[in-house]
C-alpha cells in the first residue's frame, strides 16, 4: 500500500485523473509501482475522489487515513465473494464462515501483505454466477471489467466461452457473449495500449513472462509446461457433452491451481485466485474423504510457514536488504545454506499439497459429479394417471 499502491493512487487523482502510468512515470515513479489495468485504478480510485472533495490530495504523504481508504473496495470485495458463496453458489453458511472468512491465507493476502487480487477474484466469480443463471450479457459485462482489472482472468476465459457455446443452446447466444464481451473489454482498455506508461507499467510487467517460467527441453527446443497444462484443460473441459455449474466451477480452480503449480514461488496475492474454488470444492466433498476436513488447515499452515521462511515478491524489490521472518527471529544464527534449505524443504511440500488439491479437484470435484458418475443407488419410477392409462 504505502510504496506503490497509494502514492499512484493519489497521484491519478492529483493528476486531475488523466493517464495514471503516464503521470505517474512523469513525476519519478517506480515502474513497477501498479501492473493493474484500467479497472483496478477505478476501483481503488473512488474512495480518494470522494475525499478530494473535502481535501487536497497529496501524493507525497501516505496517512492512516489513506491506508483505511485504500482497503475499503478490498473490504467491499471480501464481502461480496462470501455473500456469493453462501447465497448464489448455496454453500454452507457456517463452513464458508470458517473456510473463507477464518482463512489466514485471505487475511495475509488482502489485510497483512496488502495485496489487490481479491478484487478480480470478486469480479471472476459474480461473472461466473450470472453465466449459470444464464444472464450472459451481464456475465460478460462484469468479466470484461475484470479482465481490464487483472489480466490473470484471461486463463478463465476459454472455460467461459465453452460453457456458453454448451448451454446457450445457438450460435447467436455464443456470439452475443462474445461481442458484449470484446467491446466491453476494448472501451475500457483501448485507448490506453498505445501509451508509453500503460505499456511500460502493465504490459511489460515482469510477472507476465511467469507462465513461460516452467520449461522441460527437448533437445534445441524447450517445452512450456503452463501453457500444456492450460490447453489439455480447455481440451478436456471442451469435450463434455453435458456440463453443469460443478463442473465448469471446478474446472476453472483446477486452472488457477495448475498456475501456482508451475510458477513456484509466486507473490502471495496470486494465491487469492484459489480461494473460492477451494472453498467451494472443500465444503461440497466435506464428506467423500475424511483426509478433506484437514486439507483446508494444512493448506493455510504451509503457505504461512513459505512465506515465512522466504522474503515474499514483491517485498524484495521494494527493499532488497529485506530478510525473511525466520532470519529475523532467529537473528543471524542460521547459514545461508541451512535457510535455503529450509526453504526449499517448506516450498517441496507447499507445491505438493496444491498438486494434490488439483488432483483431488479433478477425482471427486470433476469425476465424480452426478451428471457423470455411475449409479449406486436404486431407481424409483412412478407412473401416475387414470385406471385406464
Amino acid at each position: 500500500y504505502v510504496k506503490w499502491f497509494i502514492p499512484f493512487i493519489k497521484n491519478f487523482i492529483h493528476s486531475g485523473y488523466q493517464n495514471p502510468w503516464n503521470s505517474f512515470l512523469e513525476i519519478g515513479g517506480d515502474s513497477r509501482a501498479f501492473p493493474y489495468g484500467i479497472g483496478m485504478v477505478f476501483f481503488f480510485s473512488i474512495p480518494f475522489a470522494l475525499k478530494s472533495i473535502v481535501v487536497n490530495i497529496s501524493p507525497e504523504i501516505v496517512t492512516h487515513a489513506d491506508v483505511f481508504l485504500m482497503s475499503i473496495p478490498i473490504i467491499l470485495a471480501d464481502y461480496l465473494i462470501f455473500y456469493i458463496l453462501v447465497n448464489s453458489l448455496e454453500l454452507d453458511k457456517k463452513r464458508t464462515i470458517y473456510i473463507y472468512w477464518c482463512s489466514p491465507v485471505v487475511f495475509y493476502i488482502s489485510y497483512y501483505f496488502g495485496q489487490l487480487d481479491i478484487v478480480p477474484m470478486f469480479l471472476m466469480l459474480a461473472s461466473t454466477v450470472f453465466l449459470i443463471k444464464e444472464k450472459f450479457v451481464y456475465s460478460a459485462i462484469i468479466f470484461a471489467v475484470g479482465l481490464a482489472t487483472k489480466e490473470n482472468l484471461f486463463i478463465a476465459m476459454p472455460f467461459l466461452l465453452i460453457y456458453v457455446f454448451n448451454k446457450g443452446g445457438s450460435r447467436k447466444v455464443f456470439s452475443l457473449y462474445l461481442a458484449t464481451l470484446s467491446v466491453c473489454y476494448l472501451l475500457l482498455t483501448f485507448g490506453f495500449f498505445n501509451s508509453s506508461g500503460y505499456q511500460e507499467m502493465v504490459l511489460g510487467a515482469k510477472e507476465r513472462t511467469w507462465i513461460f517460467m516452467s520449461t522441460l527441453r527437448f533437445g534445441d527446443y524447450e517445452l512450456l509446461l503452463l501453457p500444456l497444462g492450460l490447453s489439455l484443460l480447455y481440451l478436456k473441459f471442451a469435450l463434455y457433452q453435458k456440463l453443469n455449474h460443478d463442473i465448469f466451477i471446478m474446472y476453472l480452480g483446477m486452472a488457477f491451481t495448475l498456475v501456482l503449480l508451475f510458477i513456484p514461488a509466486a507473490t502471495p496475492g496470486w494465491y487469492m485466485w484459489l480461494i473460492p474454488f477451494l472453498c467451494y470444492f472443500f465444503i461440497n466433498t466435506q464428506n467423500t474423504q475424511k483426509l478433506h476436513s484437514a486439507l483446508p488447515i494444512l493448506f493455510s499452515l504451509l503457505f504461512i510457514l513459505f512465506f515465512m521462511v522466504k522474503v515474499p515478491y514483491p517485498l524484495n524489490l521494494i527493499n532488497p536488504d529485506s530478510v525473511s521472518v525466520l532470519l529475523t527471529i532467529t537473528g543471524g544464527l542460521l547459514s545461508k545454506s541451512t535457510h535455503n534449505l529450509i526453504v526449499n524443504i517448506t516450498f517441496t511440500f507447499f507445491q505438493g499439497i496444491i498438486a494434490y488439491i488439483a488432483a483431488m479437484m479433478y477425482f471427486y470435484g470433476v469425476r465424480s459429479n452426478e451428471v457423470y458418475k455411475i449409479r449406486t443407488g436404486p431407481l424409483i419410477i412412478g407412473i401416475g394417471g387414470n385406471s385406464g392409462s
